[in-house]
């Protein structure tokens, strides 16, 4: 049952009013620089990934940014949403398309919402990993700086 379902039908079995509407945070604004074997990339296309499965890419968008000279920076995506006393378990992948192939530079899930702003540096020669942060599971070669 989807969030909006499952909270007004609580609403309306219990007489709470612990809903609201509001604005989510799907993924955080990003800023960052890509290196491949320590150079900066200009020609990847970064973005992030839509829909429910985190760590994967899919197709890439037509909104995907560009890397330039190496940096990049992404803005923080939202979605309405309504909020209730449960917690949210969020999760979102920031993916890297370059030459041909796309990448997990970093993909997140948490009970919580993603942070609000997020510095990160992605080398394309180092193998993805799994990571811990903050009861975080986090995976890619991308590291927070």
């Amino acid at each position: 049952m989807n969030r909006i379902a499952r909270c007004s039908l609580l609403a309306a079995i219990a007489g709470l009013s612990g809903c609201y509407a509001t604005m989510a945070r799907l993924s955080p604004q990003i800023q960052g620089h890509l290196l491949d074997h320590g150079r900066p990339v200009s020609d990847a296309q970064i973005f992030i990934a839509r829909g429910e499965d985190t760590g994967r890419c899919g197709d890439t968008p037509a909104d995907a940014q560009m890397a330039n000279r190496g940096v990049f920076t992404l803005p923080e995506t939202q979605q309405p949403e309504w909020v209730y006393p449960d917690p949210r378990y969020a999760s979102w992948t920031l993916c890297i398309a370059y030459q041909g192939h796309t990448y997990v530079g970093y993909s997140m899930a948490k009970l919580d919402y993603p942070p609000a702003y997020l510095s990160l540096s992605c080398e394309l020669s180092l193998p993805q990993k799994q990571q811990a942060e903050h009861a975080a599971s986090i995976y890619g070669f991308c590291q927070r700086i």
